[in-house]
């Protein structure tokens, strides 16, 4: 039985694994917004940019003429996925330890003046999260005054 038992299992993640090996990952032309598009829309705040405001972004991400370009198609690309307007004025800060991560997130609740996006691997019901959970009830609580 042991036997017949451990062939079944065998048999059970040779198909598995056949089955998950045949997909693959879609390409990026899965993700060609050619035709539908040619225009990238970026707002600051709850501003749409001007088109001349946008171009000006797009220039200053890019090095040269080809780069603007490939910018520039990177950035339909983003607002087509996303289904959500792209921002501009954003930065991002490489943390690399939990504490100094917890610290700059907190700091981020604290300051928020419109909405909170976060998200997290892992949300425990320990002494972090309670303190997480705390700061974003506390924001809550004076967002609605």
């Amino acid at each position: 039985m042991l036997k017949a038992t451990g062939l079944r299992s065998a048999g059970a993640v040779a198909l598995a694994v056949a089955c998950v090996g045949c997909e693959t990952l879609p390409g990026i032309s899965s993700f060609d917004v050619t035709g539908k598009t040619d225009t990238v829309t970026l707002q600051s705040g709850r501003t749409t940019l001007t088109a001349a405001q946008t171009k000006n972004v797009v220039a200053r991400l890019s090095s040269d003429q080809t780069s603007a370009e490939a910018v520039r198609r990177h950035l339909l690309r983003e607002g087509a996925l996303t289904g959500s307007p792209l921002t501009a004025g954003n930065a991002v800060t490489l943390l690399q330890d939990g504490p100094a991560t917890y610290q700059a997130m907190l700091a981020a609740i604290e300051s928020a003046s419109d909405h909170i996006n976060m998200e997290t691997y892992i949300f425990d019901d320990d002494e972090v999260g309670q303190l997480f959970a705390a700061a974003l009830i506390a924001r809550k609580g004076r967002a609605c005054r």
